[in-house]
């Protein structure tokens, strides 16, 4: 399962960069992983650093839409 927040971390920083990008948050690389297999949720406070990070709204990576899009 390839979820947002994994494809803006391959389209910013490409393939084998993922550990590189966590570990330049203060992110356990692991739990970093997990966040983007979905397998964890992520919490507020990292999700404002990755979207900040990724210079993207934080409901980008979540996957969260508007109510007129549903």
């Amino acid at each position: 399962m390839i979820t947002k927040l994994k494809l803006k971390v391959l389209e910013a920083y490409g393939p084998g960069n993922q550990n590189r990008f966590a570990a330049s948050l203060n992110i356990n690389p692991g739990r970093f992983s997990q966040y983007c297999t979905g397998l964890r949720r992520i919490p507020a406070h990292h999700l404002l650093l990755i979207s900040r990070a990724l210079h993207c709204h934080p409901t980008e990576l979540v996957g969260y839409r508007e109510m007129e899009d549903v």
